[in-house]
């Protein structure tokens, strides 16, 4: 969903770039604009390990009991207070840089609070979707640990793959029963997820929310 966004908004700058004629684009550009995903593994085999050997979550000795085969750490530790997102967000009035500040101090439980959860919003209600952008509604997510840092897949096509599998031994086998067609898609479901969901992208995520949050505090001064 993240790299989805940014995809078409930058179509939109480069078609309309393309035809006032101010910039020229390399075949190569376009071509990563179609699709900037990976997907290297080209056997049943290959694949089949590459799934098999994802990073999981929980396991039998974890404390909520439950094994996810597929998840992703996105723990964001450090938070950009400044409302600024690194200068990539919405401009806002640096005047208002100390107000800003004092704001943020002063409600910072509920500041924290609400941009984790807007950023969350967009996975744990079924808004997700790889690339091209036509299997919105099939993953389902949630999120796990002490600090809620990691991304869990939960169901995939009313596949449940938190309750699903007992083992290693059992995912395996999903793996080997699998049929071609819904082996790949599975596969090149989570290479588009590997891209999204990482620590880097959630920290930037959470940004914008607070950048977002900051500019209608700032409407309001």
């Amino acid at each position: 969903m993240y790299f989805i966004d940014q995809l078409k908004r930058r179509k939109k700058i480069l078609d309309k770039d393309f035809i006032s004629s101010k910039f020229v684009i390399s075949k190569n550009l376009i071509e990563q604009m179609k699709n900037p995903y990976t997907y290297p593994h080209k056997t049943r085999i290959a694949i089949t390990d590459y799934l098999f050997n994802h990073v999981s979550y929980g396991g039998w000795n974890h404390p909520c009991r439950k094994w996810s085969p597929l998840a992703w750490n996105v723990k964001v530790n450090n938070i950009d207070t400044t409302g600024k997102a690194g200068g990539k967000g919405e401009l806002v009035d640096s005047k208002l840089d100390k107000d800003w500040e004092n704001h943020f101090k002063q409600n910072e439980q509920e500041l924290t609070s609400l941009i984790f959860e807007d950023s969350q919003r967009g996975y744990i209600d079924e808004e997700y979707s790889t690339y091209p952008g036509n299997d919105q509604g099939d993953w389902k997510f949630c999120f796990g640990g002490r600090s809620g840092g990691w991304l869990i897949l939960e169901e995939w096509k009313n596949t449940n793959f938190l309750d699903g599998f007992d083992s290693n031994g059992s995912w395996e086998i999903y793996l080997e029963e699998l049929d071609w067609k819904s082996l790949k898609t599975l596969y090149r479901g989570v290479r588009c997820m590997d891209q999204d969901f990482t620590r880097a992208k959630a920290s930037e995520n959470v940004s914008y929310e607070l950048n977002f949050q900051r500019t209608l505090w700032g409407k309001r001064k």
